[in-house]
């Protein structure tokens, strides 16, 4: 349910952005608010990488698992989170078209901070399961290099629509209780 006492109808909603961004503390806020499933892609890949895949073999099986498991949350009707970075627009096509495929609605919240909050937030970090590649001073090294070296990475600084998918940007250098109640105001609205 959300704040407003009503149940939010099945929705695919896709919460994108770089490490630090607040997209997995903002996703978990809208799946308990709504009390929907949340399928996090990090820690899945973290689980595939844990000795048996490569990083991009990971990734790969990890978006694949989120596909699936999405799949059958909104088959049964439920309305899903996926919190994933989703660096590339291919990543997310197979989201947007099992929502096409399945009559249900496409959110995309993609999450921007500032470069001085992601390194602060960055450095901040106690290396929990799903960031612990992204932690701390050599964490802010691999941003520093990322955004350096990969083009569809930078592109995530600035939000841009993806056909078949609402887009909302959420400015999350704001408190969580502000990105919170825009996101919810936008799904009830929309």
């Amino acid at each position: 349910m959300s704040d407003s006492g009503r149940s939010l109808p099945a929705n695919l909603i896709l919460v994108r952005g770089l490490p630090a961004s607040g997209k997995s503390t903002l996703a978990r806020a809208v799946a308990a608010t709504n009390r929907l499933p949340i399928l996090d892609r990090d820690i899945l890949k973290a689980l595939a990488a844990d000795g048996y895949l490569d990083d991009v073999e990971a990734g790969q099986l990890s978006y694949a698992q989120v596909l699936l498991l999405a799949e059958q949350q909104l088959a049964l009707g439920l309305g899903v989170v996926v919190d994933s970075p989703f660096t590339m627009d291919d990543q997310l096509r197979p989201f947007v078209a099992l929502g096409r495929d399945l009559n249900v609605p496409v959110r995309l919240i993609h999450c921007v901070a500032t470069l001085d909050v992601l390194r602060e937030r960055i450095r901040r970090r106690d290396g929990q399961v799903t960031s612990v590649q992204w932690s701390g001073d050599s964490g802010v090294a691999k941003l520093t290099t990322r955004l350096e070296g990969d083009t569809a990475a930078r592109s995530l600084l600035f939000p841009r629509p993806v056909a078949g998918a609402e887009l909302l940007a959420v400015d999350t250098n704001q408190p969580l209780e502000r990105c919170l109640e825009i996101v919810q105001q936008w799904l009830v609205k929309s």
